[in-house]
């Protein structure tokens, strides 16, 4: 949920658009929400895609036509189980000017929104096409082409690297609890044991046992024999703290995701703050944000724009640029000191 989150958490501002027209279609199709749902399943399975609404009078089998788009409705998101294709359906020429650049990828998808799901009341159809160019496509973990063909041409979870540090910490988590349920270990002396049991008197032993645990029980206190004796031995805890910090680190390398978010820890040490473990999840958070999200968030703008019914009539803007808002917020005391030195330089 994390790396999803912090992606579109503060989302974005759009330099060329001041009376924020682009904002506002992206909220009224939800589209940071789908688009959230989009990353988080494509992440986990490796791969989705997010089926737009365009209406340009074709079907969603059909390539859009954008000069005759009219408005931008919907979005619908579809995780790899949901998708399949033939080899018939894949771009097959990488010769062609408009198409070869997406040679080996699916032209078109058959779409399973779910079991028994009709899509199509008129022939009772429970699946639907869809040409690539209505699409939003997001892929898992990059993986070797051989690799892709044998996972049906998606990528991979890119979360598979993290399950084996989960799956140790999980398991020491779980030693960790069959210890404390038996931290403490009761010994009891009876004279004459071996004696006891070689006569097969095992009734009178376990009648014994029984008036121990039956006095502890009731009055907190044990009537021992001439002869018996107890004690009891703790198991020993030295350095676990250690290793299970140890597998909190092992996740956290495997995720990328600092200690201080993953766990909700504060910082250790002298002068700790965890102000550079952020911002160095934050850089990679950008990185996603611009090579991800950035390149979906610009085809839809662009259809926005190309809608006719939509508040751009059809007209693309011919300077608009996207920035993302900082991840990082100021303190109010870090901006009340950035704004004195800013008076400072103005003086």
């Amino acid at each position: 949920e994390l790396p999803v989150r912090d992606m579109i958490r503060q989302w974005f501002e759009v330099e060329g658009d001041p009376d924020g027209r682009l904002l506002a279609e992206h909220k009224r199709i939800n589209s940071k929400a789908k688009l959230a749902d989009l990353f988080r399943w494509a992440w986990l399975y490796g791969g989705a895609i997010g089926v737009v609404g365009l209406d340009d009078g074709g079907s969603y089998e059909q390539t859009l036509r954008g000069e005759k788009l009219k408005t931008v409705s919907h979005i619908h998101i579809y995780d790899r189980h949901q998708l399949w294709w033939t080899t018939d359906d894949l771009y097959s020429d990488p010769d062609d000017p408009e198409t070869g650049e997406f040679f080996g990828s699916p032209e078109f998808y058959t779409v399973t929104p779910y079991h028994g799901a009709v899509v199509d009341t008129a022939t009772g159809s429970t699946q639907f096409r869809v040409h690539a160019s209505r699409v939003l496509r997001v892929e898992g973990a990059t993986t070797p082409e051989f690799y892709r063909y044998s996972n049906l041409g998606w990528g991979d979870s890119k979360y598979q690297a993290a399950y084996e540090s989960v799956r140790a910490a999980t398991a020491a988590f779980g030693a960790i609890e069959n210890l404390i349920e038996s931290f403490e270990t009761a010994t009891i002396k009876i004279s004459n044991l071996v004696d006891i049991v070689a006569s097969g008197r095992d009734v009178e032993l376990k009648k014994r046992l029984e008036i121990l645990d039956l006095g502890r029980h009731i009055i907190n206190t044990l009537l021992l024999a001439e002869g018996e004796e107890f004690s009891k031995q703790s198991s020993s805890v030295a350095g676990l703290a250690e290793l299970l910090d140890r597998t909190v680190e092992r996740i956290s390398i495997a995720t990328g995701i600092p200690v201080t978010l993953l766990v909700g820890r504060a910082p250790a040490g002298l002068n700790a703050t965890g102000a550079s473990d952020i911002r160095f999840w934050y850089d990679n958070v950008k990185s996603l944000q611009t090579d991800e999200l950035e390149p979906l968030l610009n085809k839809l703008h662009r259809w926005f724009m190309l809608a006719k019914s939509g508040p751009f009539g059809g007209k693309e803007l011919k300077e608009c640029t996207l920035k993302f808002n900082p991840l990082w917020q100021p303190t109010e005391l870090e901006i009340v000191d950035l704004r004195n030195k800013q008076a400072q330089t103005d003086a």
